[in-house]
């Protein structure tokens, strides 16, 4: 009878869909992954999975779309299904005394045209809100830091409007949270989330910055972070379900 009845409820749970549509974020940092993981955990996002791109080394960001743009959500019970969205998060990764001569070109336009771009919009109550300007129809959304994920976290601490390398902003991040380094999949987020909201007001006007800067090439935007609307389109997303 028991087998009966477990044999029933496993064939009722295979039926079940999601309680949320499956979002999948891929990061190619294990302390981004780590900020994500618990902030996701926090906030109870359960239907969102972080997918570590662990190829060591500078990833060239249309080659880690192409392995993840067909990525299925795999429920505990039933068929996989497919993700609802899909984000990336790509850092510029520039090098401390690397100038535009020396740089190789088709990196730079790798990651230009793997980026999305940011429009601000305003209503006619003057209220102000960021919106990807997507090329074409595609189901997956690209946020990108220049020059690396650090720069988010140092936008808590400091509105940081000058070109910074990745090195510098290592150790801007490493002086002000103890025990942070590369590889140990530090816990920033639970460091930082008081000031989230300063983090977001600072990264938007540095995208702001930018444009009047007329740098419109992504990777010329040094210092920015797009993170701001990927945090944003998630909180948004779930307080509407």
């Amino acid at each position: 009878m028991r087998k009966k009845v477990r044999e029933r409820l496993r064939r009722e749970n295979s039926k079940k869909k999601p309680e949320n549509k499956p979002i999948l974020l891929v990061v190619t940092g294990e302390n981004e992954e780590r900020y994500f993981e618990v902030r996701i955990k926090e906030k109870n996002y359960t239907s969102i999975t972080v997918e570590l791109e662990n190829s060591h080394g500078d990833a060239n960001p249309l080659t880690v779309i192409e392995d993840f743009k067909n990525s299925k959500y795999e429920p505990p019970f039933g068929k996989p299904v497919k993700y609802d969205s899909i984000w990336f998060h790509f850092d510029y990764d520039n090098e401390p005394n690397i100038n535009r001569q020396e740089r190789q070109p088709h990196k730079d336009g790798n990651f230009n045209n793997a980026c999305d771009r940011l429009v601000e919009k305003v209503d006619e109550k003057g209220a102000k809100s960021w919106e990807i300007d997507l090329r074409g129809k595609k189901k997956y959304k690209v946020v990108y830091s220049n020059p690396c994920f650090e720069l988010w976290i140092l936008l808590h601490y400091k509105y940081q409007t000058g070109f910074i390398n990745r090195s510098d902003a290592f150790r801007a991040v490493k002086q002000l949270l103890s025990g942070y380094d590369k590889g140990k999949r530090f816990d920033s987020y639970s460091e930082v989330r008081d000031k989230e909201s300063i983090a977001i007001a600072r990264a938007k006007r540095l995208e702001n910055h930018q444009d009047g800067n007329k740098h419109f090439n992504f990777h010329e935007r040094t210092p920015s972070s797009t993170l701001f609307f990927l945090i944003e389109e998630m909180d948004r997303e779930f307080k509407e379900r």
